[in-house]
C-alpha cells in the first residue's frame, strides 16, 4: 500500500488556479502576472460589467428577466474569484496542512480509507465538470436557431455589432470564450470548498480510528500510549486549524452565493415557464437551472458530512482501552473529550450553517419567491 496522499484530490484545483491566474509559478512570474491581469480584467471584470450596464438599456420584461438571470450568476462568479485572489496565502497554507496530515497516516486501513475519500472527490469533480460542460455546450443553441442576429448573452459594447459582421464575429467569440472561462471559474469555486470539507471529514475519521486503537497493543507501555494520545490531540488541533481555514476561505462569499442562488433559481423558473418562447433557449436555461442548484449542493452536503463525522468523534474516544491506562492518560482523555464535543459546523457569514438544511431552505425560499411573483404578475 502506498503512502496516503489526500493532496491528490486537489490536483485539478491547483491546475485550475494556475490557469485562472491565481497560482504564480516560480519561473516567469512577471509574464504570468501580465497574463493574470489581462485574463481577469477582460473576463472576470468586464464580462459582468457589460451585462450589468446592458440591463439599463433593455425595454421589455422578457429581456430584463433573461439578462438578470445570467448577470447574477456571472457577477457572483467574479466575486468568488476576487475572494480567491485575496486569499492566496490561505490557499498556500492548505498544501502545508494536507501534507502534514498525510504524513501521519501509517496504518493500511487508514490509507485505504483516505484513498476512498480521494476517489470520491474526483467523482464529485467529474460530475460537476460534466454538468457545467453541458451548460457550455448548450449556450450556443439559442444563437444558432435565432431568427435574427443576436449575441450569446445580452451585453453592452461600444461598437455597433448589428451592422458589422466582423464586429459581431469578434464579440461573439469573446463572449463564447469568456463564458467558457466563467464556467471553468465556477467549476473551481463550487467544487473547491466542498472537496476541502470532504478531505477534512476523511482525516477526522482516520484520527478517530487511530484513537480507538489506543491501549490495545500490548507491546506498548503506558507512557508510549500516553505519548500517542498527545500526538492525536496535536493532530486534532491541526484538523481544527484546517477547519478554520476552510471557513475563512468561503464564509463571506457563501452568504452572497445563497442569496444569489435563491433569486437566480426564481428568475430562471419564471423565464422557462412564462416568458421564454425559444425552445433552444429553454433547453439551455433548464441545464443552467440544474447547474445553479449544484452550485450550493456540494459544499452543503460535505458540510453536513463533516458535522456528522465530528459528532461521532467524541464517541470514538470512548472506544479506546482507557480502562487499563494510567491516571495521567485518563485525565488528558477526559479534557480532550470535553473540547471535542462541539460539532464542526462551517458558518457562512458567521450565521448561516453550511449544511443540507440550509440547502433545503434556499430551495424553499426560491419556490416561495417564485410563487409570490407568479401571483403578483
Amino acid at each position: 500500500m502506498g503512502k496516503a496522499n489526500s493532496y491528490r484530490a486537489l490536483k485539478t484545483t491547483w491546475i485550475a488556479l494556475r490557469i485562472l491566474g491565481l497560482d504564480p509559478p516560480e519561473r516567469y512570474k512577471t509574464l504570468y502576472q501580465v497574463y493574470s491581469v489581462f485574463l481577469n480584467f477582460t473576463v472576470t471584470f468586464y464580462y459582468p460589467f457589460s451585462m450589468f450596464i446592458n440591463m439599463f438599456l433593455l425595454d421589455t420584461k422578457k429581456e430584463v428577466v433573461s439578462n438578470l438571470t445570467l448577470t447574477l450568476c456571472v457577477l457572483i462568479c467574479s466575486i468568488k474569484m476576487f475572494n480567491n485572489f485575496t486569499k492566496q496565502k490561505e490557499l498556500r497554507k492548505i498544501r502545508e496542512y494536507l501534507t502534514k496530515l498525510d504524513a501521519d497516516v501509517k496504518v493500511v486501513a487508514d490509507e485505504e480509507y483516505l484513498e476512498y475519500i480521494v476517489k470520491v472527490s474526483f467523482q464529485y469533480f467529474a460530475l460537476y465538470a460534466s454538468m457545467y460542460g453541458l451548460v457550455a455546450a448548450t449556450c450556443e443553441l439559442p444563437v444558432m436557431f435565432a431568427p435574427e442576429r443576436r449575441l450569446l448573452y445580452p451585453a453592452w459594447f461600444p461598437w455597433d455589432w448589428k451592422k458589422s459582421t466582423r464586429t459581431y464575429i469578434v464579440l461573439h467569440l469573446y463572449q463564447l470564450i469568456g463564458i467558457c472561462i466563467q464556467i471553468y471559474q465556477n467549476l473551481l469555486n463550487d467544487t473547491f470548498p466542498g472537496i476541502l470539507m470532504w478531505l477534512l471529514k476523511g482525516h477526522l475519521h482516520v484520527l478517530k480510528s487511530r484513537i480507538e486503537r489506543l491501549g490495545y497493543d500490548r507491546n506498548l507501555s503506558a507512557d508510549e500510549n500516553y505519548n500517542e494520545l498527545v500526538a492525536c490531540i496535536e493532530r486534532h488541533k491541526l484538523c481544527l486549524e484546517f477547519r478554520k481555514l476552510c471557513e475563512n476561505l468561503i464564509s463571506s462569499v457563501l452568504v452572497i452565493q445563497f442569496i444569489c442562488t435563491e433569486v437566480t433559481l426564481c428568475m430562471t423558473a419564471i423565464y422557462i415557464f412564462f416568458v421564454g418562447d425559444n425552445l433552444m433557449e429553454v433547453v439551455y436555461l433548464s441545464c443552467y437551472f440544474i447547474s445553479m442548484i449544484l452550485e450550493i449542493t456540494l459544499c452543503c452536503y460535505c458540510g453536513s458530512e463533516m458535522v456528522e463525522e465530528s459528532y461521532h468523534f467524541t464517541t470514538g474516544l470512548y472506544q479506546c482501552n482507557w480502562m487499563d491506562q494510567n491516571l495521567k492518560f485518563r485525565k488528558v482523555l477526559i479534557i480532550f473529550m470535553q473540547h471535542s464535543q462541539k460539532p464542526w459546523t462551517i458558518f457562512a457569514g458567521g450565521v448561516i450553517s453550511v449544511t443540507l438544511s440550509t440547502w433545503m431552505t434556499v430551495l424553499k425560499s426560491a419556490y416561495s419567491l417564485f410563487a409570490v411573483l407568479n401571483r403578483v404578475a
